[in-house]
């Protein structure tokens, strides 16, 4: 009988040593057998089945290895060179594959996913993010210009609608220094785009963040009370006028507390004098209101042409002196 019709039955067969053939066939299961683990065509699978730590080792020092150790898979290269992944259109997918988790465009985005809903995506220009980024810092770095935008899309924005806001926030939950503790934000204010900047800070209760500052799309700057809900300190920049306890000044300065009385206090040194001064473009001092502390005698100052002078005084006992 001959070693071809040998082989050609149907019995099996044991060979020690090397066979050397041109050309080898196997129409039916085969196994590779190892010292500890088995690779096995599957005929009828179409498969070439690995068991668990059997791996396939490409390259001379067994520079790419792609196994399963029973718990974990693994793609490990050991080489000084790239990995390289080379495709048009790359696409990772959950187990299922009915969820991408990342996705590679040549030539354009590379784009990361959450249950599989885009997040990250880069752009020609950077980046496009769906959703809050979350980080320890963040450094913002230019040649020429730094630039950091918030940017409200909606294109029917109304009057007291958020452009934008910083949040400032706390976590510790044994403190009151939780939630949003200051802020600042921007917001709509009437037709035509017009809007307000507001400032926010929060006491040292546990009640939320309250306006403190907020200046106008005219520029109008309003100081806010304590509880953050009534303005009593205004720059009215239009017309130039500065209100304390009122938010419509109707002069230059315009003092208003109308539950008591209101004050102006000017504090000079114990020897010196504390003084109003009134005037002119051209003089400044025209006319004085003097109070010296070395003596506490009242003084008022008049002018003549260009020159200030003293032109009437109460002493300290009362008596009243009125001329040069």
């Amino acid at each position: 009988m001959s070693r071809a019709r040998d082989l050609a039955d149907s019995a099996d067969k044991d060979f020690s040593g090397t066979v050397t053939v041109d050309n080898l066939v196997v129409d039916g299961d085969a196994t590779l057998t190892g010292a500890a683990s088995n690779v096995v065509w599957d005929n009828s699978d179409n498969a070439l089945e690995f068991a668990d730590n059997a791996k396939a080792i490409f390259g001379a020092g067994s520079d790419l290895q792609i196994y399963h150790d029973g718990s974990n898979s693994y793609i490990k290269d050991t080489a000084t060179g790239d990995l390289r992944i080379q495709a048009n259109n790359l696409t990772l997918w959950n187990a299922t594959a009915n969820q991408y988790t990342a996705t590679f465009t040549s030539g354009g985005a590379a784009t990361l996913y959450n249950a599989g809903d885009s997040k990250l995506a880069t752009t020609a220009t950077g980046v496009d993010v769906t959703g809050t980024v979350t980080a320890d810092g963040l450094t913002v770095e230019s040649a020429t210009t730094t630039l950091v935008t918030l940017s409200n899309t909606d294109t029917t924005a109304s009057a007291g609608q958020e452009v934008g806001r910083i949040n400032f926030t706390g976590a510790d939950a044994s403190t009151s220094a939780n939630g949003v503790r200051a802020a600042i934000y921007a917001e709509y204010r009437g037709v035509g785009g017009g809007t307000e900047l507001n400032l926010q800070t929060a006491n040292e209760s546990a009640t939320p963040a309250v306006d403190r500052i907020s200046i106008s799309r005219g520029g109008d700057i309003t100081f806010y009370e304590d509880t953050g809900s009534s303005g009593k300190f205004r720059w009215d920049a239009t017309n130039e006028r500065l209100g304390i306890g009122t938010t419509a000044p109707s002069s230059n300065l315009h003092i208003e507390n109308t539950s008591a009385g209101a004050d102006i206090r000017v504090i000079a040194g114990t020897s010196s004098s504390a003084r109003i001064l009134l005037g002119d473009s051209g003089y400044g001092s025209r006319g004085r209101i003097v109070y010296d502390n070395s003596d506490d005698s009242l003084a008022f100052w008049g002018a003549s042409s260009t020159t200030s002078a003293e032109r009437m005084r109460i002493t300290s006992a009362g008596a009243l002196r009125v001329g040069a």
